[in-house]
């Protein structure tokens, strides 16, 4: 109640704090402009077809079933790279030695994931959506996925605005067999497809979520609703 307004990553925060309907706004997620622009988006055609995931390596974060969707995936020349750290790390050094697509990368400084993401052919997120706690968070590996210009293929969190639709693939179901479909269809695509739909991400979030635009709003915000 101290408060005269609020700035909130979701929607859903709002509707959990905001009792009294002050004034807020949201801003779920924000891309540095001077980083984005070291990033070389790589469209060129690729002998192998790699499917990345960077970040917690945990069967919560729903590591396992990505890893169990990828079994079921018999494209010639594709792997899944995995990068982070976690307690499924050690479950994927035995996983590599009967499937050797599925390869555990390591830890890297985040410059070179950047570059790597930048080098895949589709970014993965499967987090499950049905935690409660993705109702108040945005992942925010997600504008920098989409700032790589690579696609991105993630669950339906509930903390991503309606208005990433269009700009990233969804699992509509977290099932294995589902999801292995949903990876298969996608990489189905051109080469040219999903070149032109990674673009459109990147723009996307460099145009609508670069660190000077939201530093924009926020102000406006403030002095249009806080400064009386």
């Amino acid at each position: 109640r101290k408060y005269d307004g609020y700035i909130f990553l979701t929607e859903s925060m709002n509707k959990l704090i905001n009792l009294d309907n002050k004034t807020y706004m949201i801003m779920e997620g924000i891309v540095d402009l001077s980083q984005c622009n070291k990033i070389q988006v790589n469209s060129n055609q690729k002998a192998i077809k790699i499917v990345m995931y960077a970040g917690g390596v945990y069967e919560k974060y729903g590591i396992k079933n990505l890893v169990e969707a990828f079994k079921l995936i018999n494209i010639p020349n594709t792997e899944l790279h995995i990068y982070g750290d976690g307690a499924f790390v050690k479950e994927l050094g035995e996983i590599y030695k009967i499937y050797n697509r599925i390869r555990y990368m390591g830890i890297l400084p985040t410059d070179e994931i950047v570059k790597r993401e930048s080098e895949a052919t589709l970014l993965v997120n499967p987090r499950p959506a049905k935690e409660l706690f993705t109702k108040y968070s945005f992942p925010s590996k997600t504008v920098e996925y989409m700032a790589s210009g690579t696609p991105l293929l993630t669950t339906r969190l509930a903390g991503i605005p309606d208005e990433y639709n269009n700009y990233l693939f969804w699992f509509e179901k977290e099932d294995v067999e589902s999801m292995a479909d949903k990876i298969i269809e996608v990489l189905s695509l051109s080469e040219d497809e999903l070149n032109k739909f990674g673009q459109r991400a990147r723009d996307f979030v460099l145009n609508n979520k670069n660190n000077i635009y939201q530093a924009k709003r926020l102000y406006n915000y403030v002095d249009i609703n806080l400064n009386k």
